[in-house]
């Protein structure tokens, strides 16, 4: 969530940039040049708005032949699904509700070797397209919930590194951080993002948390 009441107390911390939500681009003051594919900068304060790439976010879907459903079922997942914590070490996900079939390493780590590969591949060609209508490349960010990576995922700390070691080699697409993104290219488009209420799980709070919120806001 964000609101542009945050910006003082967000720079009076001496935080230098801040991570909103793609919806905060969409909304704000200004329509930014590049969507969130390139920073904002604060009309009045040295803060930078980075927006995290819509896109990217689907990483965890990527690859062909649903590889997720090769991976070990466990967290929350294997309660939705009927399955308590000893079975679910022993199977896999599958959309057949109670039927498990038995989980396999090999095939989880070739699943997690395709999905790493064509989450690269996709992002490149992404990027690349993106590309050929800026005056910079285009900055994707991508945050990953750590919950992701073994809690509710037990192959998502091995997506990670062949991701890591995947993108390394590739030619058209690196790693970078925010600042170093600054650094890089530190003339950009000022605008103020608009304000966005972070999801909530269940809609039922969002009337009760909405004015809790905006009275925190004005604080």
């Amino acid at each position: 969530g964000y609101n542009p009441s945050f910006d003082d107390v967000i720079t009076d911390a001496g935080f230098q940039y801040v991570v909103v939500s793609h919806q905060a681009f969409e909304g704000a003051s200004v329509q930014p040049q590049y969507g969130v594919y390139s920073p904002l900068y604060n009309p009045v304060r040295p803060l930078a708005y980075f927006a995290t790439d819509a896109q990217a976010h689907r990483w965890r879907f990527s690859g062909r032949s649903n590889p997720q459903f090769m991976y070990r079922e466990m967290g929350p997942m294997a309660g939705l699904l009927g399955s308590d914590a000893k079975d679910s070490a022993n199977s896999r996900h599958t959309q057949r509700g109670f039927i498990k079939d038995a989980y396999s390493p090999h095939d989880a780590e070739q699943a997690v070797i395709t999905q790493a590969d064509d989450f690269v591949q996709s992002r490149s060609d992404h990027l690349t397209a993106i590309a050929s209508f800026m005056d910079r490349p285009p900055h994707s960010l991508l945050l990953i919930d750590s919950a992701d990576l073994g809690h509710r995922w037990h192959e998502g700390p091995e997506f990670l590194e062949v991701f890591l070691r995947a993108q390394a080699v590739h030619k058209n697409i690196g790693l970078t951080t925010p600042m170093g993104y600054l650094a890089q290219y530190p003339e950009n488009q000022i605008a103020r993002p608009g304000p966005v209420l972070a999801p909530i799980d269940d809609e039922r709070l969002t009337p009760w948390l909405t004015p809790r919120l905006h009275y925190a806001a004005s604080r």
